[in-house]
C-alpha cells in the first residue's frame, strides 16, 4: 500500500552513461529529496559512474552522502560560521568569509552571475585576488540563470580570469563553444535534473487502491456530497502529493491554466495527479497526510489492490519504494 517510483534502469543507467560522456567533467548535483531517488541512492549512483567529484546544497546533507561516495564533496551554498565535515570542498561567496579561511581547506570561489544568489561581484575580484593562490583553491563557481542571458556576459567573465582556471559551472548554455574560446581553461559541469530525470520514459509512478466505497451521501473529512465510487489511495501531502510550486510560466496559456484551475477550484472541483486506465480522477478533498479520497465515475473502476497512475514533481516528492535499482 504504497507511492513508488518505478525505474527502468537500464535505460535510466544508460542515460547516466551518456550525459557523462557529452558533459565536461561531470559533477553530479546531489541535494534535497534526491530528485526524488534519495540523496544516498543517488551517492551510490555517482560512485558506480565513478565521477571525481559531486556537489550537494546543504551541510546535513554531506554525511549522508560521503557514506556512499569515496570521491570530492562540494558545498554549494554559503556556511554562515557553521561547522562542516572535514575534507568538503566550500564554495566562498564573500571577501570576508574567503580572507578568514584556513590554509587548509579546499575552495572554490564564486563569482555573482545575473542570477544574483551568492558570490563576489566583479568589481570586487580585484581585493580577492591575493587570497586565491595555493594548492587548496580549486577554481572558480559560476551558477547561471536557466534563461538565455546577455550574450557576451559569460565571455567577459572568464576573460578576466587566469588563462588556465578551472572553472565550476552550472547551466551552461554552449560550454563546447566556451572551451573553444578558452581552450586553456578546464571546465566542470555541475548537472542535476538533465542528469536524473532527463530520460523521463524510465521513470515511472504508481499508488495503490487501499480501500473503496460505494458513497451516496458524505464523506471526507469535511463531509462533501459524494455520489458514487470513493477510492482511498496512497500518497498523501507526507510524500508531497497535492504540494505545487509557484508558475515560472508567464505566457498566455501559463497565465490560462492558472485562471482555470481556480475557477474549477472555486467550484469544488479539486483535479488529481492520479489516473485509472488513461482518466484522470479528482480528489474528493485535499489529501489526507498519508493518503487520498479520490472519486471515480463510470464503468471498470479500480478495486482494492490495483494500481494507480500518477504524475508529480519528482523534486518535492518522497517515494515509499524506489523499485527496479539493485542498490
Amino acid at each position: 500500500m504504497t507511492l513508488d517510483l518505478h525505474v527502468d534502469a537500464p535505460q535510466w543507467r544508460a542515460h547516466l552513461t551518456k550525459v557523462g560522456q557529452e558533459r565536461s567533467n561531470l559533477v553530479p548535483v546531489i541535494k534535497g529529496n534526491g530528485y526524488g531517488f534519495t540523496n544516498s541512492l543517488l551517492a551510490r549512483e555517482a560512485e558506480r559512474m565513478k565521477v571525481a567529484a559531486v556537489a550537494v546544497g546543504a551541510i546535513a546533507e554531506i554525511t549522508t552522502v560521503a557514506e556512499h561516495f569515496s570521491g570530492k564533496i562540494i558545498l554549494l551554498t554559503p556556511t554562515q560560521g557553521a561547522t562542516v565535515p572535514r575534507g568538503t570542498v566550500l564554495t566562498i561567496s564573500s571577501l570576508s568569509t574567503l580572507k578568514d579561511l584556513s590554509s587548509d581547506q579546499e575552495f572554490l570561489l564564486e563569482i555573482e552571475t545575473p542570477l544574483h544568489r551568492h558570490g563576489i561581484a566583479l568589481n570586487e575580484f580585484a581585493s580577492a585576488t591575493p587570497f586565491i593562490n595555493g594548492a587548496n583553491f580549486l577554481g572558480f563557481s559560476l551558477h547561471l540563470p536557466i534563461a538565455p542571458m546577455e550574450k557576451m556576459w559569460l565571455h567577459t567573465v572568464l576573460s578576466m580570469l587566469p588563462s588556465d582556471a578551472h572553472i565550476w559551472i552550472s547551466h551552461a548554455h554552449n560550454i563546447t563553444r566556451t572551451a573553444k574560446n578558452f581552450p586553456q581553461m578546464t571546465f566542470h559541469e555541475r548537472v542535476g535534473t538533465d542528469l536524473w530525470l532527463g530520460h523521463a520514459k524510465s521513470l515511472r509512478m504508481s499508488a495503490t487502491v487501499i480501500d473503496k466505497h460505494e458513497v451516496s451521501g458524505t464523506a471526507g473529512y469535511r463531509l462533501r456530497k459524494v455520489s458514487g465510487t470513493l477510492l482511498v489511495a496512497s500518497g498523501g501531502s507526507a510524500h508531497g502529493v497535492g504540494l505545487s510550486a509557484a508558475s515560472s510560466d508567464f505566457s498566455l496559456s501559463g497565465r490560462i491554466k492558472i485562471v482555470a484551475r481556480a475557477y474549477f477550484e472555486f467550484f469544488g472541483v479539486l483535479r488529481s495527479p492520479y489516473s485509472w486506465q488513461g482518466k484522470s480522477l479528482r480528489f474528493l478533498e485535499p489529501p489526507h497526510m498519508q493518503c487520498s479520497l479520490l472519486l471515480f465515475s463510470g464503468k471498470n473502476a479500480p478495486e482494492i489492490g490495483d494500481q494507480l497512475s500518477l504524475t508529480l514533481r519528482n523534486t518535492t516528492t518522497h517515494f515509499d519504494h524506489i523499485l527496479g535499482l539493485d542498490t
